[in-house]
């Protein structure tokens, strides 16, 4: 009987060991998938905890300060509609509708025409006025630009009101419309050409009310904490120094003009507006941290589309910890603070290009260690742009320096007979003081040559080259050299560059 029954006993036995040996792994299993989970709950926690203590400490630390993240305690002022440029109907109704392209200004656009070779005055050289001729089929230019003239006139009187407060919703963040300077850029795209065609017609009054009535638009964005706005104000008063340039360049101007432009090219402090800009962009944190909290996934889309990715985010987004948003928002702006502030000055009319590329190497640190980035991530995606926007706003800054002082240099000729050997000779008489370049604080680099004279800021390259522009290689066939802005001098020359 035994010997039967032994191996149903040891298999029922082994059976037994096996459910056992099966029931302590399950229960080893679900405390440590408990305990698993338990612990990422509590990261969770903490992270959210610490994130958000230390974010509210943030602002508490910098309310003490006087200083804000709120958008709304720094966007401009309410203006009464009778002196508010912008609550005039040809401006108001930008504001009414999605399609901007149907209002009387919207409407207003130049025919299409290949860039000129050459890169304008700042490469030294005239707009050629035969292809804009051509594209309206109309050997009187100003005769053709009379189609704009109901809608400018209109616009002109608009312009009387000695303020402006644009409609915009600051509070939008990246989403906020601005439906105005695409329309305001088209405009001074307009009276470039209009002016340029005034001079050649003898009628250098009409011109100077084109150019001053462009600066005139272009500051009405002065007061807008937006990063586009000081963009396209900028790329407005580059676009109108090719009238000013040429009218100089063929001593067109007459005295008291030359004063009217140099008064309008001294008040440009466009390294404040780029500090007010940036103001906007820290308190644009504020608005992506909401986002981020409410809707991850929707608010790291718009994050992506500002640094020009436009794929979205995957499902990864919505398990993010949330302490780890309070985090990177931090962390962005003690950045901004502490390396994208101090990078300019507008009380020196200064830029510190080498500020900006300090922060670049902390932020390539960063990179370097897998958890370290995590709470680096918005910087990473939103601040290396500003480098190129700061490049851009120098360039137009010493560009109006440049426009003042050569203004300053041609009243000295009229009166003498010949420009000055130094700029030094313009002071007090023609200038209050010798510009200091934006990117070094020297004075502006100046020397005669020939009849004339070369004029110009080292650039941001911090590099004195002798006052030469620099051009970019060719990248196939065909392809004609283009002004390397980060290269080379920004320089005005007083007359035609030979090609």
């Amino acid at each position: 009987m035994f010997t039967h029954s032994a191996p149903g006993w040891w298999w029922n036995g082994i059976g037994t060991a096996k459910v056992m040996f099966m029931k302590t792994l399950l229960k080893v299993l679900l405390w440590l998938v408990g305990g698993l989970v338990a612990l990422v709950v509590l990261f969770y926690a903490e992270e959210y905890v610490r994130g958000r203590y230390l974010w509210e400490r943030h602002l508490r630390e910098l309310a003490a300060k006087g200083d804000t993240l709120d958008i709304r305690k720094i966007v401009p002022p309410p203006v009464s509609d009778d002196q508010n440029m912008a609550a005039a109907p040809i401006f108001a109704e930008l504001f009414t509708t999605n399609r901007s392209d149907k209002t009387r200004l919207g409407q207003v656009k130049l025919p299409d025409v290949k860039a000129q070779a050459g890169g304008g005055w700042l490469g030294g050289q005239k707009l050629d006025l035969s292809p804009w001729r051509a594209a309206f089929s109309n050997d009187n230019l100003l005769a053709a630009l009379a189609i704009y003239a109901p809608v400018l006139q209109e616009m002109e009187a608009a312009a009387q009101r000695p303020q402006a407060r644009f409609n915009v919703r600051y509070e939008d963040g990246p989403g906020a419309f601005f439906p105005h300077i695409g329309s305001l850029l088209k405009l001074a795209k307009v009276y470039r050409i209009k002016a340029l065609a005034e001079l050649a017609a003898g009628h250098a009054d009409a011109a100077l009310g084109d150019v001053r009535l462009t600066l005139r638009l272009a500051k009405a964005m002065e007061d807008e904490p937006s990063l586009i706005s000081i963009l396209v104000r900028a790329s407005m008063m580059q676009l109108v120094i090719q009238p000013v340039w040429e009218g100089l360049a063929d001593h067109r101007w007459k005295v008291e003009q030359l004063e009217s432009l140099q008064q309008d090219f001294t008040a440009i402090n466009l390294v404040k507006h780029m500090e007010l800009a940036l103001h906007g962009e820290r308190c644009g944190v504020t608005w992506i941290l909401e986002q981020l909290l409410n809707n991850p996934g929707l608010a790291l889309g718009e994050i992506s589309r500002l640094d020009g990715e436009q794929s979205e985010p995957s499902l990864a987004a919505y398990i993010i910890p949330k302490g780890l948003f309070y985090i990177n928002c931090l962390n962005t702006d003690v950045s901004y603070q502490k390396y994208i502030m101090p990078s300019l000055d507008s009380r020196v009319m200064r830029i510190y290009p080498e500020r900006f590329d300090a922060y670049e190497a902390v932020l390539e640190d960063y990179k370097s260690h897998p958890l370290t980035v995590l709470y680096h991530v918005m910087e990473a995606m939103l601040l290396p742009a500003i480098n190129n926007a700061e490049m851009k706003i120098g360039m137009a800054q010493s560009t109006a320096q440049c426009a003042a002082t050569a203004c300053a240099l041609e009243r000295y000729r009229l009166a003498r007979g010949r420009y000055p050997d130094t700029l030094a000779a313009l002071v007090p008489q023609y200038l209050a003081a010798v510009p200091g370049d934006v990117m070094d604080g020297q004075p502006l680099r100046y020397r005669l040559e020939g009849d004339g004279f070369v004029l110009y800021s080292i650039g941001w390259n911090m590099k004195d080259d002798g006052g030469q522009v620099a051009w970019t290689k060719p990248s196939s066939e065909g392809d004609k050299p283009r002004l390397d802005d980060k290269a080379g001098d920004w320089v005005w020359r007083s007359q035609p560059a030979a090609l």
